[in-house]
């Protein structure tokens, strides 16, 4: 009995150190995975734009992030344009609709601002090029970026 009860103490006082430590990684995991998200969405939407041989577009809704990022706020959708508009009306299917996670904002800072998308050849729509910054609550950050070329990298 004795033997469990210290057990039991050994075991909360490394919980005790070891909990607050993972708390404090929490909001740069989310944003690497969010990230990473991102890019992998961003390469299904081109991927889907060839293979339907039509315009799939990525809407993005932003928010400011100066001089701080809110917590868990923007998002983005990508749907089949079918009409050629970049824009979602009813005729439209959603593929994928996704919002930040907690501790994570899409932020307006980057030079992709409200949509993009890919053309039935993989480029970006109109050329439409450049960034968009995810950050978090501890003021770090990763971008997604979109070259003329249809090539997508994350930094």
């Amino acid at each position: 009995m004795i033997e469990m009860i210290i057990a039991i103490g050994i075991f909360a006082v490394l919980a005790s150190v070891a909990i607050p430590s993972f708390l404090h990684w929490l909001p740069g995991i989310r944003l690497k995975d969010a990230s990473t998200e991102l890019l992998s969405d961003m390469y299904r939407a081109k991927a889907e734009a060839i293979k339907r041989n039509q315009n799939v577009v990525v809407l993005f809704s932003t928010v400011s992030c100066s001089p701080s990022a809110p917590d868990g706020q923007g998002g983005y959708q990508i749907f089949i344009d079918d009409n050629g508009n970049n824009a979602l009306d009813g005729s439209e299917s959603i593929l994928l609709q996704r919002v930040m996670p907690r501790n994570v904002a899409l932020c307006s800072e980057g030079t992709i601002s409200g949509d993009t998308g890919f053309t039935s050849r993989g480029f970006p729509i109109a050329l439409n090029s450049g960034d968009i910054v995810l950050q978090n609550t501890d003021d770090r950050s990763y971008r997604v970026t979109l070259n003329v070329a249809g090539n997508i990298s994350l930094n």
